[in-house]
């Protein structure tokens, strides 16, 4: 069985992580770049603030692809949804 090689995908939503043992950031209209080898590229925080589209805002990062051959995954559920990496390197 041949696996499909990974795409580089842009997270769209609010973050919540652990800076520390004992602490936790909410990060609200966040974009999350990960290239093909599952490494995260870019953290774009308060995406509206910034005045730029979505495709700019990745365009402008390195994805390891060409713009736009890179996938979109929207957590939008207004003050019900949002992205909780797991506890990696704590």
């Amino acid at each position: 069985m041949t696996l499909n090689p990974l795409r580089p995908t842009v997270y769209s939503g609010t973050f919540v992580h652990c800076t520390a043992c004992d602490e936790l950031e909410v990060l609200e209209h966040a974009l999350v770049g990960v290239d093909e080898d599952g490494v995260i590229r870019f953290l774009e925080k308060d995406v509206p603030a910034t005045g730029k589209s979505v495709d700019d805002i990745v365009n402008g990062w390195d994805l390891g692809k060409p713009n736009g051959d890179w996938r979109l995954v929207a957590c939008k559920i207004a003050g019900r949804s949002w992205f909780f990496p797991g506890f990696i390197g704590m």
